[in-house]
């Protein structure tokens, strides 16, 4: 008697775990879940190796571009003192 409420608790747990373990359901997110982080990653990656990297030099019409944006923006009043440095580094390159 004791060995048969035994086996019946035991396989009254074992179960609901069983099922959940095997339900088609989510197995179907997990793949759905999966494929969508693999994409983000992959989308990421290329994204990451398509923008020119920060270390490379810039253009001399891009830093042309900026200096005169940094002009404009001091001529508007703005008191940062990285734009007062960003000009200073202007008048020395000449642009």
């Amino acid at each position: 008697m004791r060995q048969t409420f035994f086996l019946a608790t035991a396989l009254m747990i074992a179960t609901p775990t069983v099922a959940l373990a095997l339900d088609p359901g989510m197995i179907a997110q997990g793949q759905v879940l999966s494929g969508m982080a693999r994409g983000y990653a992959e989308r990421g990656y290329a994204e990451r190796r398509g923008v020119r990297s920060r270390r490379t030099e810039p253009s001399e019409a891009r830093t042309r571009q900026t200096c005169a944006n940094g002009r404009a923006m001091a001529r508007r009043g703005n008191a940062d003192p990285r734009l007062r440095y960003l000009l200073a580094l202007c008048r020395r390159g000449r642009w």
